[in-house]
């Protein structure tokens, strides 16, 4: 049962007994099950094989236990590789993504949360020649102290280490 609503999916399931390795037998309480499907159906671009030793619950069989598991692969795979399911949205985008610098907020009476800044973001700040500013590394801040909330004085160290 690894059918989709709106994707054909090509499935083949099995269960087999798994090997007594002290009787040389086929086990009567050991069993794989599996399911090996291919999708979409029409021109396939992804496989899915999902073995199951020993599946817990009220099964053995393949259809039943690793279907679902293909089920899901499918579904959160579909839609990643470009195959539109019924209820996705479909958005084109011209895969160009301009990502502006954000303005760092102006310093004011207390000191705010700088991680993330980068060095170039942190410029604006230096002119405050009241705080004596202390960089540590290259980067982006991941550490600030003292933290933000904390009243500016003059002569105080704020202490930024960038990575």
């Amino acid at each position: 049962h690894a059918a989709v609503q709106g994707l054909r999916i090509s499935a083949k399931s099995g269960t087999a007994q798994i090997a007594d390795q002290q009787t040389g037998k086929y086990s009567t309480a050991r069993f794989l099950s599996s399911v090996l499907a291919i999708f979409p159906t029409d021109d396939p671009e992804l496989i899915a094989y999902v073995v199951l030793e020993n599946p817990r619950g009220g099964s053995i069989y393949g259809a039943q236990t690793a279907a679902p598991i293909v089920r899901e692969i499918a579904t959160t795979l579909a839609p990643l590789r470009g195959i539109p399911l019924p209820g996705n949205t479909v958005v084109e985008h011209s895969g160009k993504v301009r990502i502006k610098n954000p303005v760092p907020a102006p310093l004011g009476d207390t000191l705010h949360d700088m991680t993330g800044y980068s060095k170039r973001m942190l410029l604006p700040y230096f002119s405050r020649k009241e705080i004596k500013w202390i960089i540590d590394g290259e980067g982006w801040v991941v550490f600030q102290f003292p933290p933000s909330g904390t009243p500016v004085e003059d002569g105080m160290s704020v202490y930024l280490e960038l990575k």
